[in-house]
């Protein structure tokens, strides 16, 4: 894992290899994506008195930035779609700096570090919900208690997996889906099954 730097709100870039000449201003997403640039805390040296406009394409980028970071967990869902209307209504660049406000953000190069992948809890969550039902159902509903847990976690990361490909902008993943439906299926039938389970125990 590469090392990462935090944002100052009002944090401006400049392109090291534009430093002595043209002095062009990049946003967050640009410096990340180019090799030469240099992420610079604001300094006497690196402010600007004149604010510089956001394009369209900065603004997109930086969505895309905060997407990355939803994906790893860093952000909900409601705080990215929040952050992602405040980059895409912004003008000037320092607004862009202040959608990413709190988040790390990689050195030239590095990537963002990923923590568990919607991919692998697709697999998981359809594992589990496959494991749970199929205890429920060889134990005749006798080994509820056991497949309970299971579903329900099958239940909770499909989920997850789901909403992680819908916040990076994909369509959700077919594992992430069965595994979440099989899941809430296991859970409701584990659950009936051990309420007749301690309502027949509490008759007899």
């Amino acid at each position: 894992m590469g090392p990462t730097a935090t944002i100052p709100p009002q944090a401006t870039i400049r392109s090291a290899a534009a430093d002595a000449g043209s002095g062009a201003w990049l946003p967050p997403e640009r410096a990340w994506a180019a090799p030469s640039a240099a992420w610079l805390a604001p300094t006497d040296a690196t402010r600007d008195s004149a604010p510089r406009r956001a394009s369209d394409a900065d603004r997109e980028q930086t969505v895309g930035l905060l997407r990355e970071h939803c994906q790893v967990g860093r952000l909900t869902l409601a705080e990215l779609e929040d952050r992602a209307q405040e980059a895409m209504s912004a003008t000037y660049v320092a607004e862009l700096w202040e959608a990413m406000r709190e988040l790390p953000v990689p050195l030239p190069g590095e990537k963002l570090p990923a923590a568990e992948t919607s991919k692998g809890q697709a697999v998981a969550s359809l594992v589990l919900g496959i494991v749970g039902l199929c205890v429920l159902a060889v134990s005749f509903s006798m080994a509820c208690a056991l497949s309970l847990p299971l579903s329900a976690a099958a239940w909770k990361t499909g989920r997850r997996a789901r909403h992680r490909s819908a916040a990076a902008g994909g369509a959700p993943r077919g594992n992430a889906v069965a595994g979440e439906v099989l899941g809430a299926v296991g859970t409701g039938l584990s659950a009936l099954a051990l309420v007749v389970w301690i309502v027949a125990l509490a008759a007899a």
